[in-house]
């Protein structure tokens, strides 16, 4: 008599033979059938780009258990092993798309808890600031600096003075005309291949070969996987999907997969603060494909800041020769709800409570929407919910508008981005000869 071990190995291997010859894969398989402990045994020995597997409809693992609701196999591909979230069926739908209901949904979104991805990072030791507030105008930094004197006789501390850790005093009106140029000269240079080429080579030579690391995809990928296994590590569950994108940007030679891999929640985010050229050079070099997804409109970020910090806004508040510089990459979001969200997540009963409002005028080329535009422009965040706007170092603003709550707890503060000068090389004649008058 045939054991009973012998039988359901038996059904086991027809099932198995069954799969294949329907090309439906046994991950797929426990997938739509609510199998979680297989789907956990099968995802630790398959190789990461099995698990992504597309079905001949386009289908992934992820999207048929999204689909049938079976939201314990969601959150382990999700969480366990980080599955590739943005792929598209033959429908052009996302497994968010095709999720059954909102339990599924919320699966993918980002945790609230933890995550500075909208808001400020309280711990501020050994992290970059986000954004410099430039006065150009003397009288204003006289003022400042009055304020700062009356501060000090009060008791503050002078290692939160925001002369030291928010605020550029720039006497000299021509220093802000001169960033407004650069702008404009930018994206002059960088809409052209050739003036790419030419000024990377130029810059790369004055700075000694410093960026050397980032003057080809291949280059890139491998100063980026370095920093993935520093940073990130195999433990990770984001780890194979970090190194997938950059392997896809230098196989594709195409700039998405790193704004992917930038909207991970992983420590490499933290890193880009110290690392931004990895990002920012290759994006230069694609700026004329990102041209559909340069922004305007509104967007939205929390801050939580002390009140010394503020007064440098209140300072710059409707001047002409005060702007605020961004000084790294910024994520803001499109949806206030977002922003309100991540804000209140940040919040700190010792500090205030900051929504800053972005405001683009024109379309804007060092702010680029992650979120999807059409079927031609898809979602390029791993988070579709978060209707990402991210904004590049040097993004000009002014402070247009700051109001309060009653409590002084809450404060609103509008930007407006600064316009590059429409005639850079014109400007930028005019400035000597204003210098050479002066003289």
């Amino acid at each position: 008599m045939t054991s009973t071990k012998t039988i359901e190995k038996k059904k086991n291997t027809s099932i198995f033979h069954r799969l294949i010859k329907s090309k439906t894969s046994p991950l797929y398989h426990a997938c739509e059938t609510g199998d979680a402990n297989c789907v956990r045994e099968l995802i630790a020995s398959l190789n990461y780009s099995d698990i992504n597997r597309r079905k001949s409809n386009g289908s992934t693992a992820l999207h048929v258990a999204s689909s049938l609701g079976h939201s314990d196999i969601v959150r382990i591909l999700l969480h366990e092993r980080s599955v590739m979230k943005h792929q598209r069926n033959r429908d052009g739908m996302t497994a968010f798309d095709v999720a059954v209901n909102d339990e599924i949904r919320q699966l993918f979104i980002r945790p609230k808890c933890g995550s500075k991805r909208f808001c400020n990072d309280d711990d501020r030791t050994n992290q970059q600031q986000l954004f410099t507030v430039i006065h150009g105008d003397q009288k204003g930094s006289e003022n400042k600096k009055h304020d700062d004197d009356k501060d000090d006789d009060n008791g503050d501390d002078d290692d939160d003075s925001p002369s030291k850790k928010w605020v550029d005093l720039v006497a000299d009106e021509n220093y802000i005309r001169g960033l407004q140029i650069s702008q404009a000269v930018g994206e002059t240079l960088f809409g052209s291949s050739l003036a790419r080429s030419i000024t990377f080579a130029m810059f790369n030579h004055i700075l000694d070969d410093q960026f050397t690391p980032f003057e080809n995809e291949a280059s890139v990928r491998d100063f980026l996987i370095r920093l993935i296994d520093t940073h990130v590590t195999r433990n990770d569950p984001e780890y194979d999907k970090a190194c997938e994108l950059v392997n896809e940007f230098a196989r594709k030679k195409r700039i998405e997969p790193l704004l992917r891999l930038y909207t991970l929640e992983t420590p490499l985010y933290r890193q880009l603060h110290y690392e931004s050229d990895a990002w920012l050079l290759p994006l230069v070099y694609h700026f004329t494909k990102l041209k559909p997804r340069f922004f305007r409109g509104t967007s939205y970020r929390g801050l939580s800041m002390k009140s010394q910090e503020l007064r440098a806004y209140r300072v710059a508040y409707g001047k002409s020769s005060c702007v605020l510089r961004t000084n790294t990459f910024c994520s803001t979001s499109a949806d206030r709800h977002v922003a309100e969200e991540f804000s209140n997540e940040c919040y700190n009963s010792d500090l205030i409570h900051v929504l800053m409002i972005f405001e683009f005028l024109q379309p804007c080329h060092s702010a680029i929407r992650l979120y999807a535009i059409s079927d031609k422009y898809p979602s390029l965040s791993n988070f579709e919910d978060e209707q990402e706007v991210l904004l590049l170092p040097q993004t000009l603003f002014h402070v247009k508008r700051i109001e309060n709550d009653g409590k002084q707890c809450h404060t609103t503060i509008w930007l407006e981005r600064v316009p590059p000068e429409q005639h850079p090389f014109q400007a930028y004649i005019r400035c000597i000869a204003r210098d050479i008058r002066k003289q």
